[in-house]
């Protein structure tokens, strides 16, 4: 988070918190916090991000789902400590990216915001550290419980703009200046908190002004502090907030002393916490669409490497497929010489009816199978052969198929157009399970953070349209029971047999399962070591009435009740 706009919003959150009473403390993720306040009525909210590459404070401005994760240790603790505190004040107190949120009775907050090195410290009044949300090895001297909280130590060899005087930043610029530095480099590198874009405004301001860099920046840190200047936004021209692309726009901690650059508009919200959290949100919402979008490109890549290996083998086995016409060939042959047949060892020679001036031809057979029978198995080596050549010729023209419509989807993720929903669905379409979030608290935010997986579970539509979801072994059934799977979806399996667990998916929360019943206990069936019965017993009941049993191997379960249908073995058309 850029150093001046924490400034700027640690003196709004002051303003506006100064008061409040911390009514709950609440985890959207594993790494962002959202601060619940109270005060005669009125309530607000502080979001806090611990993403390592960019964390941040500010108030939070896009809706979001009620939370469902669990809260981690820091946080129960941070909560049982100071739930009903009074909040006192909140302070910068350094060039450092750190505040600190005092409480009435004692208790503070530290929310130490530096790059990679992000971390919530508790103190008490005595300033003992109680908690921390991490304990890295390089700061475990600083946030160890129970030792006095030491505050990160100014990187050495550089500046603190906050406290040296006008002429003492100057001075340390023009030493880097001798040293053949440009101006820009030194004063974000060497002026500690100073980052590219207040580099660049006190840049141009010293260009078109004449005044050292260092009297502007004293100056402009002295305007923060006083709460005369916020950060702007440098946007497209017509976005807002809701759709606002931080890959095209600038946050710079005070308005820039110019018109936007053609095509560009200022935007600010009510104040700078607010504008922080419009900047913030929308860099976070594009980090977690890339990073979904390059674990789906992952799958599909996946899938498409399996389909080519899979291509490349059906065409070998093609390939080594006897030629059936040799078998008709030599049955046709062995019927229409039967009498002229001559038995050589374990073969018959016979005349070729196809080439009468021709060699004949000399056909294995067994010494005790009568010409007959020879011919006759013949023919249904030919049958056999034919049918194989065309089931394998089907299966790579399928897989060809799969192969021309991976790579067609792999190409929509590189068009402008790309959409999330519309790829996810299309992935489902070819069947891959994507986008099965599931309906529990913590299964769902683990699915969220984690990337879509496809292995081990096998996806199906019944004729009406629900999904159908089958286990591959017993650690996957275990995955697709008890983290894919929502309470109140039909569990299946084929009774006293080993198989597969199967999913119908019940979006509606119906009571009672619909016709797909019969499709999904037929998938069932046919995954499952029955799957060669004409008819098998298929068990389904709601998934909450099925257990793991303490200690069982992945796949055991134990089923609180049940009811049994009978269905033939398949799989839906």
């Amino acid at each position: 988070m850029d150093n001046f706009v924490l400034t700027t919003v640690a003196r709004v959150l002051d303003q506006g918190l100064r008061g409040h009473v911390l009514d709950d403390v609440q985890q959207d993720s594993i790494q962002r916090f959202r601060l619940r306040w109270e005060s005669g009525g009125r309530r607000r909210s502080t979001a806090i991000s611990m993403q390592p590459e960019e964390p941040w404070i500010a108030r939070p401005c896009r809706r979001r789902e009620p939370a469902r994760f669990p809260r981690g240790r820091f946080a129960r603790e941070f909560l049982k400590t100071c739930r009903g505190a009074r909040l006192d004040t909140v302070v910068k107190p350094s060039a450092d990216r750190r505040i600190e949120m005092r409480f009435a009775e004692g208790h503070t907050l530290v929310v130490e915001l530096a790059v990679h090195g992000a971390n919530l410290v508790l103190v008490d009044a005595r300033g003992c550290v109680l908690g921390s949300l991490r304990r890295p090895r390089k700061a475990h001297d600083r946030v160890t419980a129970g030792q006095l909280y030491r505050p990160p130590d100014l990187p050495a060899g550089v500046a603190d703009p906050f406290a040296n005087t006008a002429a003492e930043i100057d001075a340390v610029l023009q030493r880097h200046l001798e040293r053949g530095e440009p101006l820009f480099e030194s004063t974000r590198r060497h002026l500690f908190g100073v980052g590219s874009p207040a580099a660049t405004l006190i840049g141009e301001e010293a260009s078109a002004t004449g005044r050292t860099h260092g009297t502007i920046l004293a100056d402009r840190i002295a305007r923060l502090r006083e709460g005369r200047l916020e950060p702007m936004i440098e946007a497209r021209a017509g976005e807002t907030a809701a759709d606002l692309d931080p890959e095209e726009a600038t946050l710079w901690p005070w308005q820039p002393e110019r018109e936007p650059h053609p095509g560009r508009a200022w935007l600010r919200g009510g104040d700078a916490a607010e504008t922080a959290g419009w900047w913030h949100e929308a860099r976070d919402a594009r980090r977690e669409s890339a990073l979904r979008r390059r674990a789906l490109v992952q799958i599909v890549r996946g899938e498409a490497s399996r389909i080519h290996q899979a291509v490349r083998k059906c065409e070998r086995d093609l390939q080594g497929f006897e030629d059936p016409e040799r078998y008709r060939r030599q049955g046709e042959a062995l019927l229409a010489g039967l009498t002229r047949a001559r038995r050589i060892g374990t073969s018959l020679s016979v005349p070729d009816p196809r080439d009468p001036d021709g060699p004949d031809l000399v056909i294995p057979a067994p010494a005790a199978l009568p010409p007959a029978k020879v011919a006759e198995r013949l023919f249904a080596r030919h049958r056999r052969a034919v049918r194989g050549r065309e089931r394998a010729q089907d299966r790579l023209d399928g897989l060809r198929r799969r192969e021309r419509e991976l790579a067609d989807l792999e190409r929509r993720f590189d068009e402008e157009t790309w959409s999330e929903e519309r790829v996810t669905a299309d992935m489902r379409a070819l069947g891959l399970p994507v986008a099965l979030e599931p309906d529990t608290r913590a299964g769902r935010e683990a699915f969220r953070r984690g990337k879509p997986r496809m292995e081990g579970v096998r996806l199906y539509y019944a004729s009406s349209g629900e999904m159908i979801l089958a286990g591959k072994g017993g650690r996957e059934n275990h995955r697709l029971t008890f983290k894919l799977a929502a309470p109140h979806d039909f569990w299946l399996h084929a009774l006293d047999v080993r198989g597969a667990h199967v999913i119908l998916r019940n979006e509606t929360r119906a009571s009672k399962p619909g016709p797909a019943l019969a499709e999904a206990a037929a998938v069932a069936a046919f995954h499952s070591q029955a799957a060669t019965q004409p008819l098998v017993d298929v068990q389904w009941t709601a998934r909450k009435n099925v257990k793991k049993p303490r200690g069982a191997p992945p796949g055991t379960v134990v089923l609180k009740r049940f009811e049994t249908i009978r269905v033939r073995p398949g799989l839906p058309t």
